[in-house]
């Protein structure tokens, strides 16, 4: 881990708002956490350069613009861009000189699932660390709840564990603004038709060679749009549907593991068996131990 470094110009309004939280032992072994919190009204001079801290930083325009540098590329922030980094690595971020004043609000956050949340979301934007939140999303507001949360005061684990739902419910709405157009019409038509074709004939054999030609792609570029839109290479949804089927079949039939394995396009048992552990954690016939009654 790289020592912290952190240079800044603290130009804010005296009507902002910087709230710190310290929370419980058990807080911090379990869920997302707040470290520091603030609702800034910055002037022209504000700017904050750091590394190496162990933190998530989510920060959501309000009004002005501010500008940021991170991972070689720079953003230009404006009301309704939230961006979303790893104060491990370097930043800088500052208000935007064409605007001269940068009103934003923003949250440091830990946790042990933290680094999940946000490598989930630098999957679905690998080239991007903002986002532009949908027009219905209520991240402004749940940022206001959070440091209304993280006001001073003594300990109290309900205000933690609100803390934490409010994180993610935050976490959440900036991926799905991520996501966007990418659900219904949004999605070209070659991906809709692949994405049902499969799902209806799971139980044959279909390769990412079978799917480019019949949608008269570059299979490379298939797989790339496939997953941006469904959210896994074609390959991967075919194995999670012949999964799915195949627990519906567990639960419901007698037939053996072997059995369903062909059923659902899987020709080697053995194969089928480690599959379907690899992503349930226990074998088929187990799973169909604890779920059948």
């Amino acid at each position: 881990m790289a020592d912290a470094h952190l240079t800044y110009t603290l130009d804010i309004a005296p009507d902002s708002s910087w709230v710190a939280a310290t929370p419980s032992a058990v807080t911090r072994s379990v869920f997302l956490y707040v470290q520091e919190a603030g609702n800034f009204i910055a002037g022209p001079n504000y700017d904050t350069r750091r590394s190496g801290l162990d933190s998530y930083l989510l920060h959501l325009t309000l009004e002005g613009g501010g500008r940021l540098e991170y991972e070689g590329r720079g953003y230009r922030l404006l009301p309704g861009d939230l961006f979303w980094i790893d104060c491990q690595r370097p930043q800088y971020y500052c208000t935007d000189p064409d605007t001269g004043r940068w009103h934003g609000l923003w949250v440091h956050c830990a946790g042990p699932v933290a680094c999940a949340f946000y490598g989930e979301f630098r999957a679905l934007s690998p080239d991007s660390c903002r986002v532009t939140l949908n027009a219905g999303a209520s991240v402004g507001s749940l940022l206001e709840q959070l440091i209304d949360c993280c006001a001073p005061g003594r300990p109290d684990p309900a205000r933690e564990v609100r803390a934490a739902g409010l994180l993610t419910q935050a976490m959440t709405q900036a991926m799905e603004s991520l996501l966007g157009d990418r659900c219904g019409e949004g999605v070209p038509e070659a991906v809709a038709l692949a994405r049902g074709y499969l799902f209806e004939h799971y139980a044959q054999r279909i390769t990412l060679e079978d799917l480019s030609r019949r949608y008269a792609m570059n299979k490379y570029y298939f797989q790339k749009l496939f997953k941006r839109y469904v959210g896994a290479t074609p390959n991967e949804y075919l194995i999670l549907t012949r999964i799915n089927r195949a627990k519906e079949l567990l639960r419901t039939t007698s037939l053996t593991v072997s059995e369903i394995a062909h059923r659902v396009g899987m020709e080697n048992p053995s194969h089928f068996i480690n599959l379907f552990k690899r992503h349930e954690g226990i074998t088929p016939q187990l799973y169909r131990l604890r779920w059948r009654e």
